[in-house]
């Protein structure tokens, strides 16, 4: 629809002969006065063009493209799309305002529109850096990861040293098993915008998978929050139109995804002298102060939040975050619980509140909430283990194969997934449901993509339920010099107590 809109044969539409959206114009309760006097002036002049009759197309695309762009800036986003459309339809050809739609989408989590606004945008530019990235970013989203990278090929070709589009291939080429191309991508990156450093984990991630222990290490601590972003002029420029205490709440954000927590504390609170009443500005500033190890500077803001705004799930699951950091899991729970209460489709609050519950032995008060988590998130490989691992609990050994098996089946690319089928298959208790064969395959499957101890075993486990006990033990004794030599602690002496059993003998599952 949209690559329609841009062609130019669309334009010789008559604009009566359009049909334009009417704009659900936004609740703007809880805004600043500034801000709502901006957006009721950019509604007023649309208001003006409108009643002129037939007005001229560009000016009036302009003017719902104005509204739009303040709809944009202050998260109103189901009005802003329809602004969107509407100055589309009045000028087609135009991409920057599908851009700004696409970017709409994306932020809502509609990702099947966003990817075709940023195809009909780059339709029209084919050079746009900032929409072939961000096409790459939806398609990864919806778990594409060929397309993505075929259009993150194409970025890099626009723009070779684009670290967004070097981190995001990395992490592809990572999924993907290919650790040596991912440990390039995401070190070259990492050089251009050292303080992104949540890209330490997916490289250390790379570094382990070839073997490379110690600088594996290094990058795992290093790990953080901060990622990196394209380049966006058009978002830029969007984000100046913003008045009041948005001005500062932009500036405390970007600050915050460039790691200066510190910096983003001080904006907030500029935020916060200019709207008191803000919850959103109290639930910035808590996380900044997290951040910096202001723990209870942090509490108090997320309760100052909810004072505000008791329907916050935001401040309710950073509330929930941090007792579940100091072992305070019923805390966490009633946290969590509300969370869930105040917006049931929230896939990761869920698992948060099973996940605590499961902590305080509450097994059959988690499974729901870990039953529900992958229903709401399909793609969080987390999700579908955890509640796996849960059902193992329970000893409901049949159900955890059948999830790990539709986790399988959703995302064939994640190790973790396969990794647990595969030991599910060759170690259930409940023998009835054992498959050597198949355990054996995914297993090697695992360990080619990721050679580690834990794997070894693995595949030692599935020769075992085969009863090939002698490789199963060399494959044992691989996992066992993997591992700190002389090492004492559960892992490795759990590896020793397998390979006694496999060096005994057949039978030796």
């Amino acid at each position: 629809m949209l690559a329609a809109l841009l062609a130019p044969a669309a334009a010789a539409q008559a604009p009566a002969e359009r049909t334009l959206l009417e704009i659900p114009y936004p609740d703007m309760e809880g805004l600043e006065d500034a801000v709502k006097d901006q957006i009721n002036a950019a509604h007023a002049n649309l208001t003006a063009w409108l009643r002129q009759g037939e007005p001229p197309s560009d000016e009036l695309a302009a003017a719902y493209g104005r509204l739009g762009n303040l709809l944009h800036v202050y998260e109103l986003y189901e009005a802003a799309a329809a602004c969107y459309l509407n100055a589309v339809a009045l000028v087609p050809g135009e991409p920057g305002w599908v851009y700004y739609l696409g970017h709409v989408y994306q932020e809502s989590g509609r990702f099947v529109e966003a990817a075709e606004a940023y195809r009909a945008v780059l339709e029209a530019a084919p050079r746009d850096l900032a929409a072939r990235v961000h096409l790459g970013e939806v398609l990864q989203a919806q778990n594409r990861p060929a397309e993505a990278e075929a259009e993150l090929r194409q970025a890099l070709e626009i723009a070779p040293d684009d670290p967004a589009a070097q981190a995001l291939l990395g992490e592809i080429a990572l999924a993907r098993g290919d650790y040596r191309q991912a440990v390039e991508l995401l070190s070259a990156a990492l050089a251009r915008v050292p303080a992104a450093n949540r890209l330490h984990y997916p490289l250390g991630m790379a570094y382990r998978g070839l073997g490379e222990a110690d600088k594996a290490r290094e990058h795992l601590v290093e790990s953080g929050a901060v990622g990196v972003t394209v380049a966006d002029p058009l978002i830029a420029a969007l984000e100046r139109l913003a008045t009041g205490e948005r001005v500062y709440l932009l500036r405390g954000r970007t600050a915050f995804a460039a790691g200066r927590y510190g910096e983003a504390a001080s904006e907030f609170r500029k935020a916060l002298e200019a709207d008191p009443r803000s919850a959103r500005v109290r639930v910035n500033l808590g996380s900044a102060l997290g951040q910096v190890g202001d723990v209870v500077g942090a509490v108090e803001q997320y309760e100052a939040a909810l004072a505000i705004d008791p329907a916050s799930v935001a401040a309710r699951f950073n509330l929930g975050t941090l007792a579940a950091q100091e072992g305070n899991d019923e805390r966490a729970v009633e946290h969590f619980r509300a969370a869930v209460d105040l917006k049931w489709d929230d896939g990761e609050s869920h698992r948060q509140l099973g996940l605590a519950l499961r902590r305080l032995g509450r097994h059959e008060e988690a499974l729901p909430h870990l039953t529900e988590a992958p229903t709401l998130a399909p793609a969080d490989e987390s999700a579908w283990l955890d509640r796996a691992i849960l059902l193992v609990d329970l000893g409901r050994y049949e159900e955890a194969r059948d999830v790990l098996e539709e986790a399988h089946r959703i995302l064939p690319q994640a190790g973790g997934v396969a990794h647990a089928l595969a030991r599910l298959l060759a170690g259930s208790p409940d023998r009835g449901l054992r498959d050597g064969e198949r355990a054996l395959d995914l297993a090697q499957r695992v360990y080619a993509a990721r050679a580690t101890p834990g794997h070894a075993a693995t595949v030692a486990l599935a020769l075992a339920e085969l009863g090939r006990c002698g490789e199963a033990a060399q494959w044992q004794r691989d996992a066992l010099a993997a591992v700190e030599p002389g090492g004492t602690d559960a892992p490795a002496a759990a590896l020793r107590s397998a390979l006694a059993r496999y060096e005994a003998g057949p039978p030796c599952n």
